[in-house]
């Protein structure tokens, strides 16, 4: 049976082969993941917020001005409506934030999983173990970090309600529900569960 270890170690090569040729760094790693995320925020406050699609129904959109976009159509609001529509489109974009923030901290594991391939190629078995203990132990505080968002889903949910009642056009695309809260708590339960049990 191959070990994690042995399991690694084709890649690893790889890696490290890739990684020299290349003269990739640490900064440079670093420097790209947060270029990836520095990206992805100005997408999510500059273009248009998917509210994807549900059954029988075309795509939906909040645009960065308020519009709410049926199928690429701005459908005509008031102005209180348009403040509902921003307001919504905000909660959610900060949730986006909060899960972008805890990508840059997966990003850095897996920078710090990279660099640590030499040590783990000729530390043997026991720091193979360590390694896979570590590199576990880091994810779970990422994943932990990142269902901070359970905190913020429950003013999401309001301000889906307050658009449901003001803005009928918006009703179908209001998809979420207390379910969604209660499961955002039960995985931020065991992941805290998880994190607890580790060294």
């Amino acid at each position: 049976m191959k070990t994690f270890r042995t399991r690694l170690l084709p890649l690893a090569a790889v890696m490290l082969l890739t990684f020299a040729g290349h003269g990739i760094a640490r900064d440079f790693i670093d420097a790209t993941v947060d270029q990836a995320i520095d990206e992805a925020r100005r997408e999510l406050h500059s273009e248009n917020l998917s509210l994807g699609k549900t059954d029988g129904q075309p795509s939906a959109a909040i645009s960065p001005h308020g519009d709410l976009l049926i199928d690429g159509a701005a459908v005509p609001v008031t102005p209180r409506q348009r403040e509902l529509l921003l307001d919504h489109r905000g909660r959610i974009i900060a949730i986006a934030e909060t899960g972008l923030e805890a990508g840059k901290e997966g990003g850095r594991i897996a920078r710090r999983a990279i660099w640590s391939i030499p040590a783990l190629i000729f530390g043997g078995e026991k720091a193979a173990e360590r390694f896979e203990r570590r590199i576990e132990a880091e994810a779970a505080r990422v994943e932990l970090k990142a269902l901070a968002i359970c905190d913020r889903l429950p003013e999401v949910l309001e301000s889906q309600q307050r658009l449901v009642a003001e803005l009928p056009a918006f009703v179908p695309w209001a998809t979420m529900t207390q379910d969604d809260i209660d499961d955002c708590a039960k995985d931020r339960a065991q992941a805290l569960a998880r994190v607890d049990k580790m060294p």
